[in-house]
């Protein structure tokens, strides 16, 4: 839950930094108007884009990973198995009466 918090606040506050960043690259371009300047703002998305992606990639491939990996109920339901196995073979061995 607290990871799902997290992630919510970074993306808003992602989304709110890219707002300001974005409304100051159109005022400083359109107070210069050079194309010099539109071309570093397309390539300013492009990047933004592609790291946006790449973040989205990479928190795909980590939740897959979480999914696929064991959890503590598997590690007790493997340690009860050993048990139950380690009682069934006391269980079965034949007892030996030492006589003096």
């Amino acid at each position: 839950m607290s990871e799902t918090l997290r992630t919510v606040r970074t993306h808003k506050l992602a989304l709110l930094l890219a707002v300001i960043g974005i409304g100051f690259v159109i005022w400083f371009a359109v107070a210069l108007s050079i194309l010099a300047v539109w071309v570093a703002i397309a390539v300013i998305a492009l990047v933004a884009i592609v790291l946006y992606t790449r973040s989205r990639r990479i928190d795909a491939a980590r939740e897959r990973a979480w999914e696929r990996s064991f959890s503590f109920a598997d590690v007790v339901t493997r340690r009860r198995a050993e048990a139950r196995t380690a009682q069934d073979a006391e269980r079965s061995a034949p007892v030996r009466h030492e006589t003096a």
